[in-house]
């Protein structure tokens, strides 16, 4: 495949792969009822705030997006809200030129363009199917090919992912944790979608495992020119894979750049405590802050991460940061960032 894939709106018109984002999302709020009903119940604080909080981002052909944070930041929620598996309460998505309200009535053509990789390989198959019905099911679904040319193409995207076609007779009980995460990223591939969202495909899996489906997404992303949305709570894994990095905090977007900026001039306190957290093998000099591994702190007014910031002055538990551009193609959200 060349590096000149052409992409399409729902219209079937041309689609630049220059200037227009393939998914754009524009201030979404995400907040969970059922949760906030009970919070209330318990008189909690966290009632009133929502999982996804005014989050705009937007990923261009080709590239590689990484959300990172640590569990109960939103970043599930927000690859959640693209599947349409829950409900916006404001903001929009936008897909291929459409909004949501052109694709709410197209579904069966929106699942066909967008796929997901889960996070347990083992719990997103149907465990009564064999490894060839599980991968040919999209194409069953969303296309009008033959029978031969399923077949044909679902031999030639099992060896993609390195497996053998002995595989395709098996059941995912008979496969290793990798193995079913291959096929996952196979059944996600099968329909040569314009984007691919990955929420931490490898955190279930054993550490000699990780960085062989690592490898393989970098590579399928690179031969296959493929538009991803990585999901992670480690820096490293996205900094590996991604092109662009958006941390996460409370439901907030709170520093986006590109991943050499953001690795040689992050400017948000939080972004320097996670990269203080990667293990590098070396001895490392002692952390600037305690890291607290209970509940997520949050204040409940001004900046989300002031309990936790060492250099959180007045200003920052009384009015919260907006996302400001501080360098070309780099923002974050803070009063008082750390000086470059």
């Amino acid at each position: 495949m060349n590096g000149n894939r052409q992409l399409h709106t729902a219209h079937g018109q041309s689609f630049s792969s220059k200037h227009q984002p393939v998914i754009k999302l524009d201030s979404i709020t995400v907040r969970y009822k059922n949760e906030r009903f009970f919070e209330k119940l318990l008189n909690s604080s966290k009632a009133d705030r929502p999982a996804v909080n005014r989050v705009s981002l937007e990923v261009m052909p080709q590239k590689v997006l990484g959300l990172v944070g640590e569990s109960g930041c939103g970043k599930s929620t927000i690859a959640k809200s693209i599947l349409m598996l829950t409900e916006l309460e404001q903001g929009s998505i936008n897909f291929l030129g459409e909004d949501f309200v052109y694709w709410e009535k197209h579904k069966k053509q929106y699942y066909s363009q967008i796929q997901m990789i889960w996070q347990d390989p083992f719990s997103s198959i149907n465990s009564k199917m064999c490894v060839k019905d599980i991968i040919r099911r999209p194409l069953v679904n969303f296309t009008s090919l033959s029978r031969k040319d399923v077949d044909e193409q679902v031999k030639q995207i099992i060896k993609l992912v390195g497996l053998s076609t002995d595989h395709l007779s098996m059941y995912p009980h008979e496969l290793s944790g990798g193995g079913r995460q291959r096929v996952t990223i196979a059944r996600a591939l099968i329909c040569n979608p314009q984007l691919l969202v990955a929420d931490e495909p490898t955190s279930a899996l054993d550490v000699s495992i990780q960085a062989q489906i690592l490898n393989l997404l970098k590579k399928l992303q690179r031969e296959r020119q493929l538009t991803m949305i990585m999901i992670s709570h480690d820096l490293s894994v996205v900094h590996f894979l991604c092109d662009l990095i958006a941390v996460m905090y409370a439901g907030k977007i709170i520093e986006i750049a590109e991943k050499e900026d953001i690795y040689q001039k992050h400017r948000h306190w939080y972004t320097k405590l996670l990269y203080e957290s990667v293990p590098t093998g070396k001895k490392q000099k002692r952390r600037e802050f305690t890291i607290d591994l209970g509940e997520l702190q949050v204040s409940e007014t001004g900046c989300p991460f002031a309990l936790r910031c060492i250099h959180a002055e007045d200003k920052c538990f009384k009015e919260e940061p907006e996302l400001t551009k501080v360098s070309e193609g780099h923002s974050c959200a803070c009063h008082f960032p750390i000086e470059r």
